[in-house]
């Protein structure tokens, strides 16, 4: 009976919790819609929704994130491109 009656009272935050990373997937799901750029070699590369989530890209702090490059194997600071296609992201 103590498990049920604690089992209930964690359970708004377990709703709460929830619909936050259900946020934060969409989120990522429309950033991956845009490129990002490599610095050394110029190239636009995709990345998946996924990556980002557990990346941790938030375009609402910066605009750049550090990722391996696709086609040059570089790791840098890649421009995402969302900004300038979208509009301000702020």
């Amino acid at each position: 009976m103590i498990e049920i009656l604690d089992a209930l009272l964690h359970l708004p935050v377990f709703l709460f919790d929830l619909c936050l990373n259900i946020d934060v997937i969409n989120d990522c799901k429309e950033i991956a819609e845009k490129p990002f750029i490599c610095p050394n070699c110029g190239k636009d590369f995709y990345k998946k929704w996924n990556q980002l989530y557990f990346h941790g890209f938030d375009p609402h702090l910066t605009n750049k994130a550090r990722f391996k490059c696709p086609h040059c194997k570089e790791i840098d600071a890649c421009r995402w491109t969302g900004m300038d296609r979208v509009g301000n992201y702020e």
